[in-house]
């Protein structure tokens, strides 16, 4: 088993093996969170984004895998880190926890520059995809039908957007960019997605297209978003010679949605004309049928975390959500806020309580709110000095966000 001198083996690293829910309260301070590991600070974040308060991703952590280096990678990821977080009496993750993530990442994908070199979270993500076959968001060109072996349905963890600015705007809202990358392909979600990881438009890794952007609190999925196929026609809400609405049937089509969504949620229906013809000829048996109208928008994904990226350096903002008393407190996360000694990282969760006034203000008067970090961007000296605290980490969500979270609250994740 490989280490590095002074790093503590697996075998002596704190391991919960009890399965943890996402805590409902934040656990804040000095040394909370993830302390990080040299520049694992694209790890760090990440996965303080996806397990600290949410259990979107928990089938990652339990679902069977065949490699011994999988198995691996699986258990240091849940036991020592996933479920250390979540330990409402610490809420503590030791930096050489991330240090054997990183070396059983270098064992499971052949890569040895996980284990030391800084890399991006796409990176980290893809493993998920590549390794652990874990890709529930699918797109289909508009217009087409699945076919049978889904060779035209593409599948992937994140959704990496492109948008180039023709227009040079100074700021937009992250589901303008995401229905305008739909647009650009052109592409349609095949399937109702449990979640969705939204990466800006990036020139390169730390520059983006839009020098600010607005996270939406809410995305709703609509006909603009989600490609309908008629069961019985394979017409969809997309066809250009005919776009018709789209129906449920309790009696011809029982396989409606009203259960809580699985992780592969296809929107199965019938288009206006071909339920005419069914309902044609059934005379009185006709009263025995409950049709209703294929409402999209009832699906909303909801924003839960931003990944930022400063130069080099990701911190990040989550929510935590008690789903008993509907309360939601945000947090800013960073897994390097100091140092002792010039090589403890020492890590900070620290609340955020105006994080939606930010948006309200910036979805109200984006104009005169980005003009105004502008200003204040241009004046001489470090940014310390001509940022609050407060107005540095508002900075830090509208300049830096480059990966954005949602989450299907209709969606079963177990």
């Amino acid at each position: 088993m490989e280490q590095s001198r002074g790093r503590n083996p697996v075998n002596e690293l704190k391991t919960i093996t009890q399965k943890l829910p996402p805590l409902e309260h934040p656990i804040l301070g000095r040394n909370k969170g993830i302390a990080g590991d040299s520049n694992s600070c694209y790890i760090d974040a990440t996965i303080f984004c996806m397990f600290a308060y949410n259990g979107t991703f928990d089938n990652l952590l339990n679902m069977d895998v065949q490699s011994e280096p999988l198995k691996q990678l699986q258990s240091v990821l849940r036991d020592n880190i996933v479920h250390v977080l979540r330990d409402e009496k610490s809420g503590f993750v030791e930096r050489d926890a991330v240090f054997q993530l990183r070396v059983r990442l270098s064992e499971a994908t052949q890569d040895r520059t996980f284990k030391e070199v800084e890399k991006d979270p796409s990176e980290f993500l893809r493993v998920f995809e590549e390794l652990f076959k874990y890709a529930p968001i699918k797109t289909i060109p508009r217009g087409q039908v699945p076919k049978p072996d889904e060779s035209n349905v593409t599948i992937n963890i994140i959704w990496e957007m492109f948008d180039a600015n023709p227009q040079n705007l100074l700021s937009t809202s992250i589901a303008s960019i995401f229905r305008n990358s739909l647009s650009e392909i052109p592409a349609k979600l095949a399937t109702v997605p449990p979640f969705l990881i939204l990466v800006a438009p990036r020139h390169q890794r730390s520059e983006r297209s839009y020098r600010y952007i607005i996270p939406d609190r809410q995305i709703t999925l609509d006909h603009d978003i989600v490609q309908v196929v008629c069961s019985k026609c394979n017409r969809t809400n997309h066809d250009p010679v005919m776009p018709s609405d789209f129906f449920y049937c309790n009696k011809c089509q029982p396989q409606e949605l009203t259960t809580p969504l699985s992780t592969d949620a296809v929107i199965k229906a019938q288009c206006a004309e071909c339920l005419h013809k069914m309902h044609a000829n059934l005379s009185s048996e006709i009263e025995n049928h409950c049709t209703k109208k294929v409402e999209l928008k009832k699906h909303k994904l909801n924003l839960f975390a931003v990944l930022c990226i400063e130069t080099c350096h990701y911190v990040a903002f989550v929510k935590c959500q008690n789903r008993n008393i509907q309360k939601s407190t945000w947090v800013f996360f960073d897994s390097m806020s100091d140092r002792i000694n010039d090589e403890q990282n020492i890590p900070l969760v620290d609340e955020v309580p105006n994080f939606d006034r930010w948006i309200d203000e910036a979805e109200d008067t984006s104009q005169n709110f980005f003009d105004h970090l502008d200003k204040l961007r241009r004046k001489t000296g470090p940014l310390s000095q001509k940022f609050s605290p407060d107005d540095m980490r508002r900075l830090r969500l509208f300049r830096d966000g480059a990966f954005f979270f949602y989450e299907n609250a209709n969606m079963s994740y177990h």
